[in-house]
């Protein structure tokens, strides 16, 4: 990518440069998460995402992340793997 930058007029520099930078592709994947019954309220990492399954949670960076669904007072943790370019379907029964 190139961007044009100004830089103030100094003593030391004078007029336009143009300045290359690399801009790093951060790899993500999603998350589809469904519940039986469906309906369940999904935190991720600890905050209410507002989401209720069943649903698909999009660009999140990979790793191991904590999701927990609450239907009622019942409440399933789990250790979702985000992996690049795809997305992983979890699957919660709450009995």
């Amino acid at each position: 990518m190139t961007e044009l930058i100004h830089i103030a007029e100094s003593q030391c520099l004078q007029g336009e440069y143009r300045v290359r930078y690399p801009l790093e592709w951060y790899a993500s994947g999603g998350l589809h998460l469904t519940t039986e019954p469906p309906g369940a309220a999904v935190s991720f990492r600890g905050l209410k995402t507002g989401e209720v399954t069943p649903c698909i949670l999009e660009n999140i960076p990979i790793g191991v992340w904590e999701v927990t669904l609450t239907y009622e007072k019942a409440k399933r943790g789990i250790d979702a793997t985000v992996e690049p370019g795809s997305i992983r379907t979890y699957s919660v029964v709450f009995d």
